[in-house]
């Protein structure tokens, strides 16, 4: 869990000393803590081997924003080591001298980096300020450092699993954070750059995949949509087929049912008029069968229904004409 403030998270910083310095270091780690800023890890004081005091110092050296190296003529083999492994993670270090070195000279490693001195007889709170403000300096850009590292170091562990590196954007602003480096700041490690640019690559490549695919994707969907429109208007064409081969089945019906009707009307009036002949019902029936079935004209050219109606033909010439 990262503790915060009313300004943001707390730095995580490591403070490496010798026993011989613990009073001066109890101080200063009390200092620090009144700030209400800092977060401050030590040497847990418990007695373990070397290679299990290794992995558990240097875990806590690799959480940290920031490393303090408290300096004095007794600093340890111990604090040289503290302080390689601070550099092999690129950490800010802030030498903290307590006492006048001597001919002990300073650690190889501190070279050329500013000492904030308590040793001058000052008032202890005037090197504390400078030791405070020579910590937060640049402290957005540091916590990202810290961050990255911490996120990189995982993706190491689990054998560099894709699964754990930076998504497109976070890659872009990993990748951007490296370019904005304070002067001052330490260096992004050569791991920093190694999981920033794989995860760039591999982020460009899925997208370019996830691409492919929703092209794809769009492809079928339109084809499906016109296949759609085209299956909509077979239907629509089957229906108005079917409806007008129902409706052209339904008008031969009626016309030959038409057809059948007429002729038996017709059958009926010769039977009735070859059988009588004379009376005048029979002309006029046989006339009006002969006109209501459409053979005006057709079998018998001057017959006319008004003709017979009005007895210009006699029964036996009607007579003769329909049998002939």
């Amino acid at each position: 869990m990262v503790s915060t403030d009313a300004n943001g998270p707390r730095l995580k910083v490591y403070v490496s000393y010798c026993g011989a310095d613990a009073g001066f270091t109890d101080e200063l780690i009390r200092g620090l803590q009144k700030d209400r800023r800092f977060d401050i890890s030590v040497d847990p004081d418990c007695t373990i081997d070397e290679d299990d005091w290794k992995s558990l110092i240097g875990t806590l050296i690799a959480d940290a924003d920031a490393v303090i190296v408290v300096l004095s003529p007794d600093t340890s083999p111990s604090c040289d080591w503290e302080i390689e492994c601070a550099q092999q993670h690129s950490k800010r270090i802030v030498p903290v001298l307590c006492r006048p070195l001597g001919a002990t000279g300073l650690p190889a490693g501190l070279a050329g980096l500013k000492i904030q001195r308590f040793d001058d007889g000052a008032a202890f709170q005037r090197p504390l300020k400078g030791l405070m403000q020579a910590l937060t300096s640049d402290a957005q850009w540091i916590r990202e450092h810290t961050r990255l590292l911490a996120h990189a170091r995982m993706w190491e562990r689990s054998t560099r699993s894709n699964d754990l590196l930076l998504n497109g954007e976070e890659a872009l602003a990993a990748k951007m954070w490296t370019l904005s480096r304070p002067d001052g700041a330490p260096k992004p490690t050569d791991l920093h750059i190694e999981f920033i640019c794989i995860s760039e690559a591999v982020a460009t490549a899925r997208a370019s995949a996830a691409y492919a695919v929703q092209a794809e994707r769009d492809e079928l969907e339109t084809l499906a949509h016109l296949n759609s429109e085209n299956e909509g208007f077979r239907r629509w064409a089957n229906q108005a087929y079917m409806v007008v081969g129902c409706w052209l089945a339904a008008l031969a019906l009626f016309s030959d049912w038409k057809s059948a009707d007429a002729m038996k009307q017709v059958a009926n009036a010769r039977s009735y008029t070859v059988e009588s002949c004379s009376p005048p019902d029979a002309r006029r029936h046989l006339a009006v069968a002969i006109g209501g079935a459409g053979l005006k004209g057709a079998k018998c050219p001057s017959l006319r229904a008004d003709r017979m109606t009005t007895g210009c033909l006699d029964g036996d010439e009607l007579c003769s004409r329909v049998q002939n």
